[in-house]
């Protein structure tokens, strides 16, 4: 008789670790789904921020480009802006008489008649503006381009967080 508790005992013992073996397994397993769970959740809160900056970003520019275009052709025609978010870039297209008085001081420039009352003229309105634009826009990281007004494609004057990359007159 005590042989036979005995080996109940030791049965039971054994199923009793068999038993916390095998939920120790499945809380394992458990864990592990949930710890990937977590990780999407995680993965998807970080894309979610992202895009949300990316959001706030454009619409600042974009923001901006309605100012911009609301100031310069208002009472002036003098420009209107785009942005090409590819080239990450806030375009400046001279309208009507700035048109014209731009390619006359590059003609100058070109023909080396430049004098300077025209470059003080496009210090102040083309390069100015550049910088101005440039600076309103400074801690989006955007380049601002004037665009030539015969050819679009070219630029003349080029600004990033306030500094003058590029201008054709210098």
């Amino acid at each position: 008789m005590k042989k036979k508790i005995l080996a109940l005992v030791f049965t039971c013992i054994l199923l009793a670790g068999c038993s916390n073996s095998q939920k120790e397994k499945e809380l394992q397993t458990k864990v592990e789904q949930l710890e990937e769970k977590n990780k999407e959740l995680e993965d998807t809160i970080k894309k979610l921020e992202e895009s949300q900056k990316k959001y706030e970003r454009l619409s600042k520019i974009n923001k901006y480009v309605e100012d911009f275009t609301a100031k310069y052709t208002k009472s002036t025609m003098f420009a209107v802006a785009t942005f090409n978010d590819e080239t990450n870039s806030f375009n400046i297209q001279l309208l009507e008489q700035a048109a014209s008085d731009v390619s006359r001081m590059i003609g100058y420039k070109n023909n080396g008649k430049v004098n300077k009352n025209v470059l003080d003229l496009w210090e102040t309105e083309i390069t100015g503006t550049a910088i101005e634009a440039s600076n309103n826009l400074k801690n989006i990281n955007v380049t601002v381009k004037i665009l030539q007004p015969l050819d679009k494609t070219k630029t003349i004057v080029e600004v990033k967080d306030g500094n003058v990359i590029k201008d054709i007159m210098k």
